[in-house]
């Protein structure tokens, strides 16, 4: 503390602990639009300050330090302000390697030390696994992370393919008239000097079509697995290609596959974990609620020569009932890879089947989310109702320097 009874930061957050232990409070606040305000917490872009007890919410301000606000939004309990300077700046704070970060509101935590990143994403996590679902991990395990992405900053939506490749980003222009020949011209210019694929969309985003250069392919590859992702760039994959090859084989490793077992992939998308499940055990069934993206799993499967060993079929999951999963039949292992909604469905039939005593729940489930919250609410569910435990989580770096959380658990049932 120093003589006004303000905490200062320390030492660089690192741990999780240090993000609690190195921050104090001060409540010593006016009540004018423009505020000073100390910072004693902080969750993904944003940091928090107490002000009488009710909570200030300051966009990209750290723990340990001293701002100037200016409050934008008063509720009962809380209020949402923005950065206006910073008086004493955290340990934390680093520059931005991007000229326009805080202007196209992405990568909006460039200016938080990368460690520190990945601490505070891991806290958020935790934290919402307890405030949510009411559950502590008996394991967190290191963190997924890299920056092979994050050096570049890509803030334009494109899909990126094998880099061996030629032409391996592939960019969607949506034209709402016909292509003049000066258009097309431009466009095949354009595609040689970068160089990248053009794709063009008329209407729907999965009507678009190849149109520069014509033959050219875009896939990933799992080389650990020898499976080999052919895709379009309207397709839901991962574009953080590193990190996607260590998160598949940790997610397999957690499973424990044995040649034997049955496994189902649910929420299976275009195969990314499908397919290198299917090298490690005896069958795959994914299911996925689109068809176009079940047609596109199939045709993967075929590519890689994996079409004996999987079966996919398409099925809304958000509507999972207990009697689906009990139709489905029994499998050694379970990998749920659902979206920011999560999926409750799913965990509610498990936790009816629990109940009713059903012989056939897998012994171990690795959920995948990309939604702390969601995942939280989930793992309560299992752990409070289906007899799961919840043996180890973590974090996955996916997407440096956003405030995306992409998170990895494991869920075992005691023998």
């Amino acid at each position: 503390m120093d003589a006004k009874g303000v905490a200062r930061l320390s030492a660089p957050i690192t741990t999780i602990d240090q993000l609690d232990d190195n921050c104090g409070s001060d409540d010593a606040m006016t009540a004018f639009d423009t505020e000073n305000g100390f910072i004693d917490d902080v969750s993904l872009d944003q940091a928090t300050s107490h002000n009488h007890k009710k909570v200030i919410f300051i966009r990209d301000a750290l723990p340990g330090e001293t701002v100037l606000y200016q409050t934008v939004r008063r509720k009962k309990n809380f209020a949402e302000a923005n950065l206006i300077q910073v008086l004493k700046a955290s340990s934390i704070r680093t520059q931005p390697p991007c000229p326009y970060f805080g202007v196209c509101g992405g990568c909006s935590m460039q200016h938080i030390d990368h460690q520190a990143q990945v601490a505070i994403k891991l806290k958020v996590l935790e934290d919402n696994l307890w405030h949510i679902g009411r559950v502590k991990a008996a394991q967190i395990m290191p963190p997924i992370v890299g920056l092979p992405i994050a050096a570049q900053i890509p803030q334009i939506e494109f899909a990126v393919g094998d880099r061996s490749l030629p032409h391996y980003i592939a960019l969607v222009v949506r034209i709402l008239a016909p292509l003049t020949m000066d258009d097309e011209t431009r466009l095949k210019q354009f595609a040689d000097n970068h160089p990248v694929q053009i794709w063009l969309q008329i209407k729907n985003p999965e009507d678009a079509q190849l149109f520069y250069p014509p033959a050219a392919k875009l896939c990933y590859t799992l080389p650990e697995f020898s499976v080999t992702m052919p895709f379009k760039p309207i397709d839901f994959t991962q574009v953080n290609h590193p990190i996607n090859r260590v998160m598949i084989r940790k997610a397999i490793t957690l499973l424990d596959i044995a040649p034997s077992h049955r496994v189902l992939d649910l929420f299976c998308g275009i195969g990314n974990f499908t397919l290198p499940l299917a090298r490690k055990s005896h069958a795959v069934v994914g299911i996925e609620g689109s068809q176009s993206l079940v047609d596109r799993a199939l045709d993967n499967a075929k590519f890689n020569q994996l079409d004996d060993h999987t079966t996919f079929f398409a099925k809304n999951l958000f509507e999972t009932s207990a009697e689906d999963v009990a139709q489905w039949g029994a499998f050694d292992r379970w990998l749920i890879d659902p979206p920011r909604e999560g999926a409750y469905a799913v965990a509610k039939a498990l936790s009816i089947l629990h109940q009713a005593r059903f012989q056939g729940l897998p012994e171990k489930i690795v959920y995948i989310s990309c939604n702390p919250a969601t995942l939280a609410r989930d793992c309560g569910e299992l752990v409070h109702h289906a007899g799961y435990q919840l043996t180890a989580v973590s974090t996955i770096n996916m997407f440096p320097h956003t405030s995306h959380v992409e998170s990895i658990a494991l869920l075992t049932r005691p023998t």
